[in-house]
């Protein structure tokens, strides 16, 4: 039991670490761990996808450098956005097998990740809104959360940032530049 608490207290410490991370403002650009990140940002969430039953995988080639220049805590932001706002649109579709999967892909200049669900995707007639400043389908939405990412990903660091709809679900893909040459 002693084991079990000591892990406990650890994982709890390592979550507060996380979240001051998380929210401390970095405005110099750096290279910076993409694969790292994207993980920070999914265990800050992983609870939540856990008790609502929806599966995410990260999926990456074996041995590649994700290295990219960027803003690595705007990063996280932007990656946590889409994947709680994957697992709303699960949770609201009632899929029972929820999945959310995470790709990394890289070639010589940039490095693309894609982010895809399989929560029924965006109406169409809203696929062209949903990066507007207070766009919102939910009740009790904001619309700003993918504002923001937009504003983070294509003015911040100079990356894009795109959504289509797939078969069952959506898939929201960032492209950046891979790190600076030194």
């Amino acid at each position: 039991i002693e084991v079990e608490m000591m892990d406990k207290i650890n994982y709890m410490s390592q979550t507060i670490d996380d979240f001051s991370n998380f929210f401390s403002i970095s405005k110099e650009q750096e290279s910076f761990d993409l694969l790292t990140n994207i993980n920070d940002a999914i265990r800050l969430v992983d609870v939540q996808l856990k008790l609502n039953h929806i599966d995410i995988q990260v999926k990456v080639k074996e041995n590649m450098d994700y290295y990219v220049f960027g803003l690595a805590n705007e990063f996280r932001q932007v990656i946590m956005n889409i994947v709680q706002n994957a697992m709303t649109a699960i949770l609201n579709t009632q899929e029972k097998n929820g999945h959310i999967e995470i790709t990394i892909e890289k070639n010589n200049s940039e490095t693309i990740v894609k982010i895809c669900d399989n929560g029924g995707g965006i109406v169409d007639s809203h696929l062209d809104k949903i990066f507007d400043p207070y766009f919102t389908t939910r009740e009790k939405g904001s619309g700003i959360g993918l504002y923001m990412s937009k504003v983070i990903i294509e003015s911040h660091m100079k990356g894009y940032l795109q959504v289509q709809n797939l078969k069952k679900g959506t898939m929201f893909c960032i492209t950046l530049k891979n790190k600076k040459e030194d």
